[in-house]
């Protein structure tokens, strides 16, 4: 692996191919500076993976100055020293050609083709 490769897992920021946001650039600058300046003297002290400033980097590229600084802040807001952390990507742009799961019981019920057990089946 390069070291421009590994840059970027750390650093943030989308992927080589993915569009990225111009006017989100002053914001993506100021979060680079205090990668290189800020973020050392601390040590790793996020609890998620990719780190804070890392996913900050990335969601201000993927969506711009307004969704991006909303993503940054309510991440920075999850992590806080009662966290459990874990690992929290930046979601992925809709129609970005990655495929939208559904899962849990709120999607199951609405889209059940037979009752639960005990109900009887009702014709609309």
């Amino acid at each position: 692996m390069t070291e421009g490769s590994m840059r970027d897992v750390h650093r943030g920021g989308v992927p080589a191919g993915e569009s990225r946001s111009l006017l989100a650039r002053p914001l993506v600058w100021l979060v680079q500076l205090y990668q290189r300046t800020v973020s050392p003297l601390l040590g790793p002290v996020c609890r998620y993976y990719p780190s804070c400033s890392a996913y900050s980097v990335t969601a201000l590229e993927r969506f711009g100055p307004l969704r991006g600084t909303w993503l940054t802040v309510t991440r920075l807001l999850r992590c806080n020293p009662w966290a459990r952390g874990g690992v929290d990507h930046v979601p992925a742009r809709e129609g970005a050609g990655t495929p939208h799961t559904h899962s849990g019981p709120d999607h199951e019920d609405r889209h059940r083709t037979t009752p639960p057990v005990g109900q009887p089946h009702r014709r609309d």
